[in-house]
């Protein structure tokens, strides 16, 4: 053991990488998770993803990794009936623990497999740009869910929630984050830690304004520990999935309601620059696919 660790301190020393030999792609998911989730906390979506990878080449050399096996798992996929969207959300997590292996990890792994099989499946068009969702509660569906949850979540305060997702544009996981002590009564502000960015993973800490009921909806909540409202992600998820079957709601998400919220702004008249610092976006073109702006709105 001891002989063996001093040879890859060695390689490493020089510049090698080290041999896979003794990995399964399994592991190199595994090591992926046990290092990587703590720091970037993700949902269980992603963790679902991880699974699914496992099932099907986690046993498999990580040696043979190569384009094949990512057909190959591609293949399997796409006959058990998932979506072009669901496949691409499969390679890119697999990428990412690839590049972990081979860029931290110092694994001689080969990166490029993922972007060959990707273009192949796009050539034979098995894997399709995701298409932008357009999807937007009408004023019934709100209706509906706000009756719902009135009569049917005591136990947590879901109808706020819903309603200060509306107004505030957070993403789920944001405001079941929020903090008493970031927030600025005087100023109608609050500070999202950790906010999601396309490469910042920690520290992108963000100040945002509580327009419109934001505000009135985080003052009338109970303070019952750190955080204003203490749920979790997935709570809100089954309740608004559970609230969508009930009231026969069909193809809204919850994540909807942030499409929804920042389109509200912009028909309100608010400028990009100004819904930028309510989103959380850098650039028009990542906001844009968030706006579907109603044609009746630009009547003045």
């Amino acid at each position: 053991m001891a002989i063996r660790i001093e040879a890859e301190l060695e390689l490493l020393s020089t510049g090698s990488r080290l041999p896979v030999k003794g990995w399964t792609v399994g592991d190199i998911i595994d090591r992926y998770v046990t290092d990587i989730k703590p720091i970037k906390n993700w949902g269980p979506s992603k963790d679902s993803h991880f699974n699914t990878l496992k099932r099907h080449i986690g046993d498999k050399p990580a040696s043979a990794f190569g384009v094949e096996m990512v057909l190959f798992y591609a293949r399997e996929k796409l006959n058990d009936g998932v979506s072009s969207s669901t496949l691409a959300a499969g390679l890119s997590y697999l990428s990412s623990a690839v590049k972990y292996a081979r860029n931290t990890l110092r694994l001689n792994i080969s990166v490029e497999a993922i972007a060959e099989a990707r273009s192949a499946l796009s050539d034979n068009g098995l894997l399709d740009k995701p298409k932008t969702r357009e999807r937007r509660p009408t004023e019934k569906e709100l209706e509906l869910l706000r009756e719902y949850f009135t009569k049917s979540c005591w136990k947590i305060p879901m109808v706020d929630i819903f309603d200060f997702a509306i107004s505030s544009g957070m993403r789920r996981g944001e405001i079941c984050r929020i903090r008493w002590d970031d927030l600025d009564t005087k100023k109608k502000t609050i500070v999202i830690r950790d906010r999601k960015h396309p490469t910042k993973k920690l520290g992108n800490d963000q100040t945002v304004p509580l327009l419109g009921e934001a505000f009135d909806i985080v003052m009338r909540q109970p303070r019952l520990e750190d955080r204003i409202f203490p749920v979790t992600a997935q709570i809100i998820s089954d309740t608004f999935v559970r609230g969508c079957k009930v009231t026969g709601i069909e193809g809204l998400h919850f994540h909807d309601m942030r499409h929804h919220a920042l389109s509200i702004l912009f028909e309100q008249g608010y400028q990009i620059q100004e819904v930028c610092i309510v989103s959380g976006h850098t650039s028009w073109d990542m906001l844009k696919r968030y706006t579907h702006i109603k044609p009746e709105s630009l009547h003045r």
